[in-house]
């Protein structure tokens, strides 16, 4: 309940925000992205460096599953074509996001949960939160969501406020899966390398923040699982 009260608070002070005009122009501003690109750059380097205090002094343990885990994990998202999947529903709310304004409520619901409920930057960050008690993977992720969400071509705060919602649950349930593997994790000290894991899948955020290159998100996710696993088997 403290990730979902954190995601969705966040998310609608910011769609609050931008009910006013000049606040709506400050937040759709392009350094709003650079500023959270740097800031997930910051954030990844943090979870590294958390990891490796969890680690020490042993460090090898956890720096070679995370390592392996960033080749592993992708390669077997693209045999399961997962990536593929969730562009699926992605390409169609890139179509629909012109008519943004006109669309029914349930299609503008749909669509704004599909920009936010289809991040695999928010499971990612449920989870850590359940495993760690880490909030700022999920506090950025809500900030990214709800600058999202103001920077649409119209401000509807009833589409805005029911997906921001279900993508908070969405989370809450991945973070309910993080607090079930805790205690797993932690008594055989695979905690370091899913942090150092998440840091290196958040330090490609910003590529797609930034338009620089196309991350296949739902691939590079595995990473974080694989490592895991792959640190439990050589434990």
């Amino acid at each position: 309940m403290v990730g979902f009260a954190i995601y969705v608070g966040i998310v609608g002070f910011l769609v609050v925000m931008g009910a006013c005009g000049a606040s709506r122009a400050w937040l759709r501003q392009p350094a709003m992205r650079s500023t959270l690109a740097a800031a997930a750059v910051v954030m990844a380097v943090i979870l590294v460096l958390r990891g490796l205090a969890l680690a020490s002094p042993r460090f090898w343990p956890a720096v070679l599953p995370a390592a392996a885990g960033i080749v592993v994990g992708p390669l077997i998202g693209r045999a399961l074509r997962i990536q593929e999947c969730i562009n699926l529903p992605v390409q169609w709310g890139a179509k629909m996001l012109h008519r943004f304004p006109a669309l029914a409520s349930r299609d503008a619901f749909l669509l704004c949960l599909v920009l936010l409920a289809l991040n695999p930057a928010g499971w990612l960050a449920g989870w850590l939160h359940g495993v760690s008690d880490d909030p700022l993977c999920l506090a950025w992720k809500a900030a990214m969501d709800g600058i999202t969400l103001v920077g649409l071509t119209s401000w509807r705060p009833g589409p805005f406020a029911v997906a921001a919602i279900v993508s908070g649950v969405v989370q809450s349930i991945a973070g309910i899966a993080g607090m079930e593997a805790r205690r797993w994790m932690e008594s055989r000290g695979l905690v370091a390398p899913c942090m150092i894991a998440v840091g290196i899948f958040w330090l490609t955020l910003p590529l797609l923040l930034l338009g620089i290159r196309k991350v296949p998100l739902a691939r590079l996710m595995l990473a974080v699982p694989a490592a895991v696993l792959l640190a439990a088997w050589l434990s």
